[in-house]
């Protein structure tokens, strides 16, 4: 599904914790953001857990938030995603990346 014009647009800031890093969740993330046409980044942050920024429309967020939240026993596991609203500035962002 690629992402396009069909609806108003919105961005999130996502915290996401649990088993998070060090078990492929970024690479994971971007390829589902990937395929729902959400645009943004995925990032390690130094408390353990995982931020990812995504803009897109609310129904491609809806199943992107919803097949982000995992939990395998031998991969990721979240524990919890915290989501804040964040204002779209500067227009939307080109693509999705991992930020290494």
């Amino acid at each position: 599904m690629a992402n396009n014009d069909s609806g108003p647009k919105s961005c999130f800031l996502l915290r996401v914790h649990g088993a998070v890093q060090g078990v492929g969740y970024r690479s994971f993330v971007a390829s589902i953001a990937k395929r729902h046409g959400i645009l943004g980044y995925v990032k390690n942050l130094e408390d353990g857990s995982v931020e990812v920024k995504a803009f897109g429309t609310d129904a491609e967020l809806k199943l992107f938030m919803e097949e982000i939240d995992v939990s395998y026993d031998s991969g990721p596991s979240v524990f919890s995603i915290e989501k804040i609203a964040v204002p779209i500035s500067n227009g939307c962002p080109s693509g999705f990346e991992t930020v290494w």
